[in-house]
């Protein structure tokens, strides 16, 4: 009998983003300092645990770019382990659960950053309505663990490992 497989999926809203729309729209806000210090606070939290994926999705608007980036200066990770995905940007939960399903089989860690309402709806998908996280905060982290392959991802099949929020921890800022 072949043993069953873990995947780990983390996903990551992007950091707090500027409220005033840029002239290119949406697509183009940047994050606030504070979503930079936060994203920045968080991603050491989490690469302190001694956790890092083997790949990074994000869409590629500019503020989830951004927040990948920080991820990836703070994982000590080459930007080759950063695939921006345009269908994230604007994606509805089923096509977030498309793009996780077709991971590669060898990717273990796969870690998302993304937008809400998805993430959210996705997180609450996995993990059951009544395990899933309350919110999904600006610079916030759902790390779940799946006991199958990523093709088999789905209502909740997943167990929820740790939710984090930056204001939901003084810890989290140095």
């Amino acid at each position: 009998m072949r043993p069953m497989s873990q995947s780990r999926l983390t996903l990551m809203r992007h950091g707090a983003a500027e409220y005033i729309l840029s002239a290119d729209g949406d697509f183009e806000r940047s994050l606030t300092p504070a979503g930079v210090r936060d994203v920045t606070a968080m991603a050491r939290w989490y690469h302190a645990r001694n956790c890092r994926p083997d790949l990074i999705l994000a869409s590629p608007a500019k503020r989830t770019r951004s927040t990948a980036d920080i991820l990836c200066h703070q994982f000590g990770m080459a930007l080759d382990h950063l695939h921006l995905v345009p269908e994230i940007y604007d994606a509805s939960m089923e096509t977030l659960l498309t793009i996780i399903r077709a991971a590669d089989a060898r990717i273990t860690h796969l870690f998302l950053v993304g937008h809400n309402p998805s993430l959210y709806e996705l997180s609450r998908f996995c993990l059951g309505h009544s395990n899933g996280p309350r919110d999904f905060a600006p610079g916030g982290i759902i790390e779940m663990l799946f006991e199958c392959a990523w093709g088999d991802v789905g209502a909740d099949t997943g167990t929820r490992v740790c939710a984090r929020s930056p204001a939901d921890q003084d810890e989290v800022h140095d």
